[in-house]
């Protein structure tokens, strides 16, 4: 036994990384940006469709009719909130949602038509206090409801 191991014992739990050499620990350590663009790669990859190259355009992919907003997020471990979909505009010209829930060994995604997304489950970036960005929105699952019940009924499987 080394000193390093004798230290290791010392770590609360609450600072254990869950991730730490999970199979997605990459998606998670990836910057916003970066999850955003694998977000739309996996959308792409599977499906086909146009990226848009154009970030004003309001909407992630082009494909068939359809214009798609992508999200991506990792699982949280710590605090009461499991997925945080961040930079939900509702005003912008998009109708689906392509959400991917990234979790320590495997991936959920959900295709959704834009009016299927409850406005109730949706709540203020920043807390409504972002003037900037005032009709900008979070989508939230909680520990009670990884996927809440809503939504699994518009999970996508191979």
């Amino acid at each position: 036994m080394t000193i390093q191991d004798v230290l290791d014992t010392l770590k609360p739990i609450c600072e254990q990384n869950p991730w730490s050499h999970s199979k997605n620990e990459w998606v998670k350590n990836l910057s916003p940006v970066a999850k955003g663009k694998v977000g739309v790669d996996l959308f792409v990859s599977l499906y086909g469709g146009k990226p848009m190259s154009n970030n004003r355009s309001g909407y992630d992919i082009q494909f068939r009719d359809m214009k798609i907003e992508s999200k991506l997020s990792t699982r949280s471990y710590t605090g009461s909130n499991c997925y945080l979909y961040n930079q939900i505009r509702p005003a912008d010209p998009y109708t689906h949602y392509w959400l991917v829930a990234v979790d320590l060994d495997t991936v959920r995604v959900f295709l959704l038509h834009r009016d299927d997304l409850p406005e109730a489950r949706l709540w203020k970036q920043h807390g409504g206090v972002d003037e900037a960005n005032p009709n900008t929105f979070q989508l939230k699952t909680s520990n009670q409801e990884i996927i809440p019940e809503w939504l699994e009924k518009f999970e996508v499987t191979l």
